[in-house]
């Protein structure tokens, strides 16, 4: 699972993944059945909710993931030649901007610190 629904994801993150699973999907579509020794499909079996009975369906080649070379070295590339390693992040088109989950938008940070009051303090 590359964006499972159990795990919350910020949009760069869930994009990132989406795009991995686009790939593996393109790159895996279309596998062979896998064959044995004599040349014939292989099997496997599961059980059908649906039809509440086990079908045999013809097991897949293993997959290969060739493409995860291409991608690391890619990313390799970027990393050692500093194109993007301290800029600062800029928002893709069409991704939302952060939001809390407070009803009001916060106060500044220094009026919420000089206002804190602490159990552990005395009061004057």
């Amino acid at each position: 699972m590359y964006a499972t629904k159990r795990i919350g994801f910020k949009y760069r993150e869930y994009n990132a993944r989406c795009c991995l699973a686009f790939l593996d999907y393109n790159e895996h579509l279309g596998r062979p059945a896998m064959t044995n020794m004599k040349g014939k499909i292989v099997y496997q079996r599961y059980y059908s909710k649906y039809a509440k009975a086990w079908m045999a369906v013809p097991k897949k080649a293993e997959k290969r993931y060739t493409y995860h070379i291409d991608l690391f070295v890619r990313i390799m590339d970027e990393y050692i030649g500093g194109t993007r390693v301290h800029k600062r992040r800029q928002r893709l088109p069409g991704e939302p901007q952060e939001k809390h989950i407070a009803p009001v938008d916060p106060e500044p940070t220094k009026d919420l610190v000089a206002r804190k009051e602490s159990r552990m303090q005395e009061k004057e």
